[in-house]
């Protein structure tokens, strides 16, 4: 019996997906949390925007520009209410290297339209309800990633927090390494600095002023280096000015777009996983799962508009994700708040910003990457107790990403996910020995060595029957050589399609088994899968009375497949 879906079906599915789109009024209760968690991640954004532009390539205005149109985008359209979308370490890095054979004139269309084709390919990708796609990333390596990931941030953070000059160009672990071997090189003040901020989030997270830590122990550092007038101590000011002006509207260049058409998918792959990630990390405790496939269409937008106005290539960002759950988020009008602040900082408080020193920065994200490790760490140490070999995964997503760099981490996650998938399906075979105990019940029972004679055996695989996994449920049947007038009684039901690996071998297993002067019965069969038999011949090759569809009172096709075959080995007895 094939399954209708009914238009009461299809009403509740518009119903879901229309209330998810829904984007509720800010109120005045959840105001008082979510406006300083805009403020802070606003205040954040400002040199982590910048500085990432640096590692892009490109003037910092666009970076904060990112900041303010994409975010405040994405932050609307996002499933995830508290992810922060805008530019990335990770997304920077690639997009360096995809503008870097463009430069002079053709280097800031080039930008525009890579951000554009990123903003297409995912809304696209959203359109297409392909959300579903992240599953095959499992839980292991998504883990590794995020705890990668939260490495990273503090690991990059520890230079800025001491004041230490690193003269050693490598991978972050490394120069870490050098940081902790030259203790004398540290600056005192601007680890002071960075060492106290830490200090003061702690501290007040424990108070009732936990909503507004982050925000009173930034301006607190930058009074405090005011006061001093210390200038051994980097701001935010040293690293480049913050200017006074707004995006404007541009026009994509359409003839860079083969150029750059890889380096978007790359950027869009990155910022997807990144952003399944985070809502991993940053779980919406009002809903039960996060609708991905919205997700990517809520980054098609935020990058389509952001690259009509001279944004970078956004994703989601932890960093800036953790600091808005941190300080007290409650609704997605929390990333709304951070684009406006960041656009009003960028008109009228420049020069206020720039005083706020970069130490107390990085021991703000280190709070966060901290937090994010600390949370995740019970994931993977239940993964460890679960399963070995997925945990070999999330170690080696975990090991790329900080020794290597975290957009290979981000490919190799994905391809260890498909390969664990395929070695699972491979190896992980259960095939059940089905003993009648009754009409339409059956009991599993013992597995013979050996196919026996003058009897009727049934068997039901229950895993996949996909590639590879043919041949180990090959190796799990009983050897058939010496058997006689032996009937298989192979259970299908609950599948509607089968492998060509399958079909070949479900041919050889029936040559086999009639040249020995046994048979096979198929029961439980799909309407869909007798018709996908008859295209390839093997229906015809079974012969009449060999295939029982699938019906719905559970084990009536096998029950009468068992009679029939029942009644032709007594048949051949009696001869």
């Amino acid at each position: 019996m094939r399954h209708v879906r009914t238009p009461y079906v299809e009403k509740e599915e518009i119903e879901r997906r229309a209330t998810q789109l829904r984007v509720s009024l800010p109120t005045r209760s959840s105001l008082r949390s979510d406006l300083p968690a805009g403020v802070a991640v606003a205040l954040v954004s400002v040199p982590e925007a910048m500085g990432y532009a640096l590692i892009a390539g490109v003037d910092p205005i666009y970076g904060l520009y990112t900041g303010i149109v994409t975010a405040l985008v994405g932050a609307l359209t996002a499933s995830s209410r508290f992810m922060i979308i805008t530019l990335t370490n990770a997304i920077a890095l690639v997009v360096a290297d995809s503008l870097g054979t463009l430069g002079g004139p053709e280097q800031l269309p080039a930008l525009f339209t890579l951000t554009l084709l990123v903003g297409g390919i995912q809304l696209l990708l959203g359109i297409l309800n392909l959300g579903g796609l992240i599953r095959y990333v499992n839980d292991e390596v998504m883990t590794g990633f995020i705890i990668a990931t939260a490495a990273l941030l503090v690991l990059g953070q520890l230079e800025t927090l001491v004041g230490y000059a690193n003269t050693i160009d490598g991978v972050v672990l490394v120069r870490t390494i050098t940081l902790l071997q030259n203790v004398d090189g540290w600056n005192v003040a601007t680890s002071t600095v960075g060492l106290g901020t830490i200090i003061v989030i702690l501290l007040l997270k424990r108070s009732s002023w936990g909503r507004y830590a982050e925000v009173v122990a930034i301006v607190l550092a930058a009074s405090v280096v005011a006061a001093f007038d210390s200038t051994s101590i980097r701001v935010v000011g040293d690293v480049a000015a913050v200017p006074n002006r707004l995006p404007t509207p541009v026009v994509p260049d359409a003839q860079l777009a083969p150029s750059i058409v890889t380096g978007a998918l790359a950027v869009a792959i990155i910022a997807l996983i990144e952003s399944a990630g985070i809502s991993a990390a940053f779980s919406d405790p009002e809903r039960e799962r996060t609708d991905q496939s919205r997700n990517f269409s809520a980054h098609g937008i935020a990058n389509i508009v952001g690259g009509l106005f001279q944004a970078l290539p956004g994703g989601g960002s932890f960093s800036r994700t953790g600091i808005n759950v941190s300080s007290g988020a409650e609704t997605r009008w929390a990333g709304v708040y951070s684009g406006v602040v960041l656009a009003i900082i960028v008109l009228f408080a420049g020069p206020l910003v720039e005083l706020i020193p970069m130490a107390s920065l990085a021991g703000l994200l280190i709070v966060i990457g901290l937090e994010i490790i600390v949370n995740e760490w019970g994931d993977a140490v239940r993964s460890w107790t679960v399963s070995k070999t997925a945990s070999i995964a999330m170690f080696a997503t975990f090991v790329i990403g900080v020794w290597i760099s975290l957009e290979l981490a981000v490919f190799a996650g994905v391809a260890l996910s498909l390969l664990l998938y395929v070695y699972t399906s491979a190896t992980d075979v259960e095939l059940e020995r089905l003993i009648p105990r009754g009409p339409c019940h059956f009991e599993a029972g013992p597995f013979p060595d050996t196919l026996p004679s003058n009897q009727v055996t049934i068997f039901y695989p229950r895993s996949s029957l996909y590639f590879a996994s043919v041949y180990t449920l090959a190796d799990h049947l009983p050897a058939a050589d010496s058997a006689e007038h032996a009937i298989v009684v192979l259970r299908l039901r609950g599948r509607d399609e089968l492998s060509n690996t399958f079909v070949n071998w479900l041919e050889q297993y029936i040559e086999n088994l009639r040249s020995a002067g046994n048979d096979i019965v198929l029961s439980g069969v799909s309407a869909e899968l007798i018709d996908e038999l008859g295209r390839v011949g093997l229906i015809q090759v079974l012969g009449p009375g060999h295939v029982f569809e699938k019906e719905s009172v559970l084990g009536a096709s096998t029950q009468n497949a068992l009679m029939t075959a029942t009644a032709r080995l007594a048949e051949e007895e009696a001869r």
